[in-house]
C-alpha cells in the first residue's frame, strides 16, 4: 500500500487527448520535465505515516504485472459478456503505482491513453517521474497522493488498477478504494483489485506473526527484515520434516529466501495486512453498488477438472456465483485473487461464453518436445514445453495440431476461426470435416488451454516482429529498462531477467544496426573491459570470445525475438490466413 499528500487533481483531465511519443517514433529524451501537479496538499493523516516512511525507507520492488493490464481485462471482460473501452484511447488511475514500473510501459506502449498513477511514497513517486521524464512520455504523470484526501476532481476512467493495496490498508481506506472506483469508473470501464484471501493465507499468516513478534522492539525496516528472516529460518529449520505444519512453514521459508527484500517486508512486516473471504468481498462492491465480473488470472475462470459427479453436486451445494467462487477458494485453498469488477448496472455472465472465443487471437510459445508433425493425427502421445518450463501431455489430435500451429508462428497471434481452420488441415480430412461445424469444440479447448497458463488470449494482434530484421528494433522502454537494471518489459506485459550482455545487446537494437554492427560494438566493449560474459561463474577472456561474438548475437536476437521484445510497424497477428495490418 502507498498513498499519500493529494495533488490538485483539477489538473488532471484524463478525458484530455494524449501527448505522446507517435507510434513508429519513440523518442528517449532527457529533455521533458516530470508531468506533476503544480501543488500537492498535505492531509496529515497519522496512520498513513508509518507506511509512508516504510516505503520511502525500503521502495517496493515494483513491476509489470501481466494480469493488471487493460487489455487482460478487456479480454477477461468480454470472455464474461461485457465490452469495455478501446486500450489504446483509454483513460487509466493506478491507485498505489509506487515508482511507475507498472504503469509506464502501458504509456509507451498506448502513446494516445492517458495514465495517472498515485502513491503514498515521496520517493518513489520523484523515482518514476525521472523515468518519465527521461523516455519523453507526456501521456502519464505520477501523483503523491493520501488516498483519503482524493474528491470527485478526479476525474472518470475506463480502467482502475489497484494491484497489491487493498488488504494492506486499513478498513478505511479500503471503503475509500471502493468510493473511488464506484464514482470514477466510467460507465463501461473495467476495475482490477487484488487482495489475499482465505482460507489459504492462514498459514502465511501465522508466518507473519512469527516474523513480527521477533522483529519487535526495532524501528529500523532493514535490521527488522534481518530479524524477523533469521527467526523465520530457524524456527522452520528445526520443526520435524514429516510434520504437515514443518512442510507448510518450510515452503513459506524458501518463498521468503527467494524473494525480495522489499516483497518480503511490505508483505510479512507492515502494519496492515488483512486477508479476506470472497465473500466479504462481494459484500463490499454490492455496499458501493458494484458488480464481480471474474478473475484476471485464466486459471480461476473454468471449474477445477473433476468428475461429472463432483461438478453436479458442486452445483448444487452452490446454485449462484457468490457461494460457487467462495466454494472454490476452499477447494483450491486459494490465497490470491485479482478481481475484475464493473458498475453495478451491468449484468456480466455467470460463465465464460465460448462464442466470445471466436472474436479473440491467442498466441503460445510453446515447442514440441517429443514427437513430431507426423504424429498429430495419431493417438501417440505429444509432449510441448512452453517458455515457462511447463509440460503439456496430449495424445488428442485437435490438441496436438493446435498446439504445433501456435508454436510454429509465435510470436504471432492468431484469430480463432483461422487457428481452427489451419489445426484442421494438420489432421485427418476426417477431423478436419468435424471441425467444421464444431466450433464450441475448439473453444473448449482453447479456453481450457488459457487456464492451464498454455495460451495467451488477445482482443487484437500486438504489433511486436515475427521475425529479426535486417536492423532489429527493441521497444523505447525495453531498451531504456535495460540501460538502467536487469528487468526488462515486453509489449505483452511480462517482465525477462537479462544479464549484463543480454541488456547491452538489446539497448543497441534501436532500428539503426544490423547485427553485424551491433557484434561490432559488443567486441569493442568486451576489448576495454566495459562488459563481460561469464561461464560457470568465471569471466571468459576476450580472445576466446571474440569469434563467437557474431554468433551469440544473432542467438541473443531470437530469444528477443520469442520474448517479444522485438517490435515491428504492422500487428503481428494472423487473420483469415494472412498478416493483419
Amino acid at each position: 500500500m502507498r498513498l499519500q499528500n493529494s495533488p490538485n487533481f483539477s489538473e488532471i483531465d484524463p478525458s484530455a487527448p494524449a501527448i505522446g511519443v507517435e507510434p513508429g517514433s519513440e523518442v528517449m529524451s532527457t529533455d521533458s520535465p516530470p508531468p506533476h501537479s503544480d501543488e500537492l496538499r498535505h492531509s496529515g493523516h497519522s496512520e498513513s505515516d508509518p507506511l509512508e516512511r516504510d516505503y520511502d525507507a525500503l521502495p517496493y520492488d515494483g513491476g509489470c504485472f501481466e494480469h493488471t493490464h487493460p487489455a487482460r481485462l478487456a479480454v477477461v471482460a468480454r470472455l464474461f459478456g461485457l465490452a469495455a473501452p478501446p486500450v489504446e484511447t483509454a483513460r487509466v488511475l493506478e491507485l498505489g503505482c509506487a515508482s511507475g514500473e507498472n504503469l509506464i510501459p502501458m504509456a509507451a506502449q498506448f502513446p494516445h491513453a492517458t495514465f495517472v498513477g498515485a502513491d503514498l511514497s515521496a520517493r518513489q513517486v520523484e523515482d518514476g517521474r525521472r523515468h518519465i521524464a527521461a523516455l519523453g512520455l507526456g501521456n502519464i504523470r505520477l501523483e503523491r497522493v493520501d488516498i483519503l484526501d482524493m474528491t470527485d476532481d478526479v476525474g472518470v476512467y475506463d480502467y482502475i488498477l489497484c494491484h497489491g493495496v487493498y488488504s494492506w490498508v486499513p478498513d478505511v481506506v479500503r471503503s475509500k478504494i471502493m468510493e473511488i472506483v464506484r464514482r470514477h469508473l466510467a460507465p463501461d470501464g473495467v476495475a482490477y483489485v487484488s487482495y489475499n484471501v482465505h482460507p489459504g493465507s492462514y498459514q502465511r499468516l501465522a508466518a507473519r506473526e512469527l516474523m513480527l513478534f521477533a522483529a519487535q522492539g526495532s524501528t529500523d525496516p532493514r535490521e527488522r527484515l534481518k530479524t524477523a528472516k533469521d527467526v523465520l529460518s530457524f524456527v522452520g529449520g528445526t520443526m520435524p520434516i514429516g510434520s504437515a505444519s514443518g512442510q507448510s512453514l518450510r515452503s513459506i521459508v524458501d518463498t521468503v529466501t527467494s524473494s525480495t527484500d522489499s516483497y518480503v517486508f511490505h508483505e510479512y512486516l507492515e502494519p496492515y495486512n488483512r486477508p479476506l473471504w470472497f465473500h466479504e468481498f462481494w459484500s463490499h462492491l454490492v455496499g458501493n453498488e458494484l458488480t464481480y465480473v471474474a478473475d484476471s488470472h485464466f486459471g480461476n475462470i473454468l471449474l477445477p477438472d473433476v468428475t461429472d459427479e463432483a461438478a453436479r453436486k458442486l452445483r448444487e451445494l452452490a446454485p449462484d456465483r457468490l457461494r460457487l467462487e467462495q466454494y472454490l477458494d476452499f477447494y483450491r485453498n486459494q490465497t490470491f485473487r485479482r478481481s475484475i469488477v464493473a458498475q453495478g448496472a451491468r449484468s456480466p455472465n455467470a460463465e465464460p461464453s465460448l462464442d466470445a472465443i471466436e472474436s479473440l487471437y491467442v498466441s503460445a510459445d510453446v515447442q514440441a518436445a517429443q514427437g513430431g508433425e507426423r504424429d498429430i493425427g495419431t493417438p501417440a502421445t505429444m509432449v510441448f514445453v512452453s517458455a515457462r518450463g511447463q509440460e503439456l501431455r496430449t495424445n488428442d489430435p485437435l490438441e496436438k495440431a493446435i498446439l504445433w500451429e501456435l508454436g510454429d508462428v509465435f510470436p504471432r497471434a492468431i484469430e480463432t476461426p483461422t487457428l481452427r481452420r489451419r489445426a484442421a488441415r494438420r489432421v485427418s480430412s476426417a477431423v478436419a470435416e468435424h471441425l467444421g461445424p464444431e466450433r464450441p469444440q475448439v473453444g473448449r479447448l482453447v479456453l481450457r488451454l488459457a487456464a492451464e497458463g498454455a495460451v495467451e488470449l488477445h482482443l487484437t494482434p500486438l504489433a511486436v516482429a515475427v521475425d529479426v530484421a535486417e536492423r532489429p528494433r527493441a521497444s523505447a522502454i525495453a531498451r531504456y529498462m535495460a540501460a538502467i537494471g536487469p528487468d526488462v518489459p515486453n509489449y505483452r506485459h511480462q517482465q525477462f531477467v537479462l544479464s549484463e550482455i543480454e541488456r547491452e545487446v538489446l539497448v543497441l537494437l534501436d532500428g539503426s544496426r544490423t547485427l553485424a554492427d551491433v557484434a561490432s560494438e559488443i567486441r569493442t566493449k568486451l576489448r576495454r573491459g566495459e562488459t563481460s560474459i561469464s561461464r560457470d561463474g568465471v569471466r571468459v577472456d576476450y580472445e576466446t570470445l571474440h569469434p563467437m561474438v557474431p554468433r551469440l548475437v544473432e542467438m541473443m536476437a531470437q530469444v528477443f525475438l520469442r520474448q517479444s521484445l522485438l517490435l515491428d510497424d504492422a500487428p503481428a497477428g494472423l487473420g483469415a490466413d494472412r498478416h493483419c495490418h
